[in-house]
């Protein structure tokens, strides 16, 4: 199959109103899961915020820099991360309308380390010359960080529907036990780890591992499929 596009990640200067929310909260992090304009310069936002602050806490600081604190809820796997729905005025330019506004799919929005991160998709390079005229227009500068040939487009911003109702359906433990076994290779073509490596690194049988894989896994498709 042959290419489809460019998936290219960008730096850009934390412009946005993320960078208010993340010093607000003390936030290690911040990304923007999706957004949803509701006028006059205003969105909705749905973020997924890491923070040491209490939940109570939180909700204090994120009224002091936005509009609407809609709703807040904490990740289980992590006591750090919460999920957060929030009003807040982004006057253009916008991160988000500047990448889309040049036919460009944005995938993914979040800024750490000072900077703001943004994974993207074009057609080919010509069109990314189009959306770096965009971005040095409304941004003076940026950095392309790195940039490979996909087969697929992708989807846009929106995926966290899909990250919040996993981690909202399936157990800390079975969401931990996919973790390891994702990170140490145990479901990659061909495995980096045995069955018999990973269940000594989790520190249980064999047997048990392979149990407790099996209803993690059906628990992960029933909440794709709609089986819960």
């Amino acid at each position: 199959m042959s290419a489809a596009g460019l998936r290219v990640e960008l730096h850009l200067q934390p412009t946005t109103e993320l960078d208010g929310i993340r010093a607000a909260t003390e936030s290690e992090a911040v990304e923007l899961d999706n957004a949803m304009y509701t006028g006059n310069d205003h969105w909705y936002q749905h973020l997924t915020v890491t923070s040491e602050l209490d939940r109570s806490a939180l909700r204090e600081r994120l009224s002091a820099v936005v509009d609407r604190v809609t709703g807040i809820s904490a990740a289980e796997f992590d006591d750090d991360t919460y999920y957060v729905l929030v009003r807040v005025e982004e006057p253009e330019p916008f991160v988000v309308t500047s990448v889309a506004r040049t036919g460009a799919i944005p995938h993914r929005v979040w800024l750490l380390d000072g900077h703001l991160s943004v994974t993207a998709s074009v057609s080919d390079w010509s069109h990314l010359r189009r959306v770096a005229d965009r971005l040095e227009d409304d941004y003076r500068t940026f950095d392309l960080l790195r940039s490979a040939q996909v087969e697929t487009m992708g989807f846009p911003l929106g995926n966290h529907k899909f990250k919040h109702a996993v981690h909202s359906s399936i157990p800390a433990s079975q969401l931990e036990l996919l973790r390891t076994a994702h990170r140490e290779g145990y479901f990659d073509v061909p495995r980096s780890v045995t069955a018999a490596e990973l269940a000594d690194i989790v520190g249980i049988s064999q047997s048990t591992l392979s149990e407790r894989l099996r209803r993690a896994q059906d628990a992960l498709l029933g909440v794709m499929f709609g089986s819960q």
